[in-house]
Order: C-alpha cells, then structure tokens, then sequence
C-alpha cells in the first residue's frame, strides 16, 4: 500500500503506462531511494537520542518516549542504505541512543544479543524505575506529613559574649529556667529572694558594688558602669519601687549590650568561661507563629 507522496508519484508517472510490476518498483525507488535522501536519513540516525524526545514532550513518561523513539529508529532505518538494514545496525544504534538516560542504564550496560531482547530490557529497566520513584516518592511524602505533626520552634535569643582582657572567649554553660528565675529575683546586695537592692541605704550599695568589682578585677575580666548597670538589671529584675535613676533611654543601652553578666560572675568559683544561652519551650500554633513572622 502507497501513502503520501509515494502514492501522488505513483498516480502521477507510474499508473496507466502497462509497466511491469518489477518495473513500478524500480521507478518509485529511482525516485525516491536517492544519494542524497540516503545521506538526509542517515544524518537524523545518527541524532537520534532518547533524551531529546523526552525533552520535545515533557508531558510523556520515558516509556512512552522510548516508543515513539523505537518507531522513528525503525522508519529511518528503511531509508538507510542496504548495511545499515541488519537488526544488529539497529540494536548498536538503539544502546547508544538510550545509554545517557538514567532509567536505560541499567539494560544498556551489558545489552542483550538480539534487539528484541534488549527493547524488552530497556522496558523492564524503565518500569522498574518508575516503580521505585514512586514508592520514594511516596515515602518521602508520608515523611513530610509526620513530620509536620512534630514541628518544633525555638525561641532563641543572643545576648553578646564576655572577653577576658587577653580576648579569649569565655566557654559555655547552661542556666536552667529554674535557675533564671532565682536569680532574677535575688537582691544584688543582700542575696535575699524578693528583696531590691534599691531597698538598701546607699552606703550598703556602694558596699556591694566595691566587692563586686573587686571579684570581677580578681578574675581579671573587663567591665564598666554600663555591664555592671546591666548585670544588676538582670540578677534583680525590674523592681517595682526602684529608682527613676533607671527609668531613662541609658536603659535601652543597658538591655541591648554587647556583654551579659550572669550570677556565675557573682558567685564564688573559678570557672570564669561563662556565656549565656536562653531557650524558651513549649507547644505553639504554626498559623499564629507564620503571621507573627
């Protein structure tokens, strides 16, 4: 059966003349099995790739692209001059077109002998890929989904680090939130829970602050009014009968400086490696967090 313009050709030059049949034959590939159509055909066998009709139609799976290409291979291969016909022409052909794409790689490393069997190979290959990127898939989807049941958020919060004079940094340590607590309601002069050292004649401030500095000179850290300003704040807390000396813009530069003193800076011990890192815990709403953000 003719088609297309081997069909026209055929009604055209060949039809009504009471040619032999041999003779219609030999005229139609006269025509058409030319040199240079040869030479046109031999070019597109040779570009043929698996990976570019992937590419042309993305909304195709790779077997369906493998087919489409072993269909193109094969009408090309009529074109082509009588050695390239054999079936090994085209199963040499059809390893190379397929050896680039990850799912074929598997059946293209040790090709069957025949093209048959290695077109049921390179199908196997496909299928069992796509099998196993949805079982992945799948998994990796039900791991998400658990793991957005477990959603943990951390309040984190940096208060700058405490150097030594020969600017070594001071090592970590941990303060509990029970401990955070204690501290924030000690009295800087009396130690006393609930007590304010604002509570206290000034001569007894003087005191404590002189015995502070002191320690602080001992251990050879560095300070000034200002990280001894803030390092009362925090031991203390805010009090609520405390002096106005506290209630103006210095205390803003109190609560955002570079150094924190902790109470293990009070105490006496010589572990002088002290930083401070505060975590607070619990269970938060995802929706409330994302539009505070």
């Amino acid at each position: 059966m003719l088609k297309g313009k081997a069909r026209e050709f055929y009604y055209d030059r060949v039809s009504g003349r009471n040619l032999q049949f041999q003779s219609m034959i030999s005229q139609i590939q006269q025509h058409f099995e030319t040199h240079e159509r040869r030479q046109q055909m031999l070019q597109k066998w040779n570009m043929l790739t698996l990976s570019k009709f992937i590419n042309q139609f993305p909304e195709k799976s790779v077997a369906q692209c493998f087919e489409l290409l072993l269909d193109d291979m094969q009408k090309t291969q009529r074109g082509l001059a009588r050695e390239y016909q054999s079936d090994s022409m085209i199963r040499d052909n059809l390893v190379n077109v397929c050896r680039d794409v990850k799912e074929c790689a598997f059946a293209c490393f040790k090709p069957s002998i025949t093209c048959e069997a290695l077109c049921a190979d390179i199908r196997a290959a496909i299928g069992t890929s796509a099998r196993i990127a949805d079982k992945n898939n799948s998994s990796a989807y039900n791991m998400l989904e658990d793991d957005r049941c477990e959603i943990l958020y951390t309040n984190r919060k940096y208060f700058g680090k405490l150097r030594s004079q020969n600017n070594n940094s001071y090592s970590r340590s941990k303060i509990t939130h029970d401990s955070l607590n204690i501290r924030a309601e000690s009295c800087f002069v009396c130690h006393k829970v609930g007590c304010c050292s604002t509570n206290h004649s000034s001569a007894k401030q003087t005191k404590a602050t002189e015995e502070f500095k002191k320690r602080m000179r001992d251990r050879g850290a560095s300070f000034n009014s200002t990280k001894l300003r803030q390092f009362i704040v925090e031991f203390e807390g805010i009090c609520d009968n405390e002096d106005n000396e506290y209630e103006d813009t210095n205390d803003i530069e109190v609560l955002i400086a570079d150094m924190v003193l902790n109470k293990a800076n009070f105490e006496e011990t010589d572990d002088t490696s002290i930083s401070q890192y505060l975590t607070d815990y619990g269970e938060i709403d995802r929706c409330e967090t994302n539009q505070a953000a």
